[in-house]
């Protein structure tokens, strides 16, 4: 078996009278550890002297190989995730980030390993987490892939709700959301994305732009609904919680630094019950 993690097929034992089976057997060991200890890995990397002391020399490894064969790993063992999200998987791939990514995230997928949280929904939340603080928001790849798990972590978390805890009224005449409601700004209609990666078509028609997108469960007997909504309304309903009347709204609104009037409030307020969105 070929290690593509060695930097040539000709390895220097760190002794000459060394057996080669004996600087093999260390070198698959050493390489063993590494996989199993990601932290280990990234120690290694950032300081040479951490892989020198367990007896080998910096030239034996290649160990930004060794990193992207652990993101591989990583990434194998988050095949479940594929199940619940898949044209976020799907994506990644297609745009050649799923190594880079899961490179960098083996360190804290061990951690939640260790933890004992091997439940799919607890893995995508810590998956998603993640995800948030490894994009960057000036690369236009990086934001696809963030508007495609968090269109598909939307439905996922509607499709899993028990509404166990759900009220029919709450007995006041203040705004709140129908059912469960979650919402996000995209940088693109993940609509559009979505068809486009399952269909592997191209992104260069889907709307760019700064978008909200709502997205609603009302009951357990229902599908989910996802409209598109201006900023205003996404604010409004964010802050409708069934306790704010229109007029603490406007005001926290107001204090926030944003110009709204009572009579526009009202408006989207109603429109926003119109849609089944909030009732009071």
């Amino acid at each position: 078996m070929i290690c593509f993690w060695l930097r040539s097929t000709a390895f220097v034992a760190p002794s000459a009278m060394e057996p080669k089976h004996n600087s093999a057997q260390r070198v698959h060991a050493a390489a063993a550890a590494l996989l199993a200890d990601p932290a280990l890995l990234v120690r290694c990397l950032s300081d040479p002297t951490v892989f020198e002391k367990e007896g080998f020399c910096g030239g034996e490894f290649d160990l930004d190989k060794m990193r992207l064969f652990a993101g591989l790993a990583t990434k194998v063992r988050h095949n479940d995730l594929r199940v619940k999200i898949p044209c976020s998987f799907m994506l990644l791939d297609r745009l050649k980030l799923s190594i880079p990514l899961f490179a960098s995230y083996s360190v804290a997928a061990a951690a939640l390993r260790a933890s004992g949280k091997n439940a799919v929904l607890d893995k995508i939340e810590a998956f998603g987490d993640f995800l948030s603080t490894w994009i960057d928001p000036k690369n236009l790849e990086h934001r696809l892939a963030w508007d495609m798990f968090r269109h598909e972590h939307n439905r996922l978390i509607l499709a899993s709700a028990s509404f166990a805890d759900a009220s029919s009224s709450c007995g006041s005449k203040c705004p709140r959301p129908v059912g469960m409601v979650r919402h996000n700004a995209f940088s693109c209609n993940p609509l559009e994305l979505e068809i486009a990666v399952r269909r592997g078509g191209s992104f260069k028609k889907i709307r760019r732009g700064g978008i909200h997108y709502l997205y609603q469960r009302r009951d357990i007997e229902s599908g989910i609904r996802i409209f598109a909504v201006d900023p205003l309304a996404a604010v409004i309903v964010s802050l409708a919680d069934g306790r704010r009347g229109i007029s603490e709204i406007t005001l926290a609104l107001k204090g926030a630094g944003l110009p709204v009037v009572a009579d526009q409030m009202r408006a989207s307020v109603a429109t926003l019950i119109h849609m089944q969105i909030l009732t009071e």
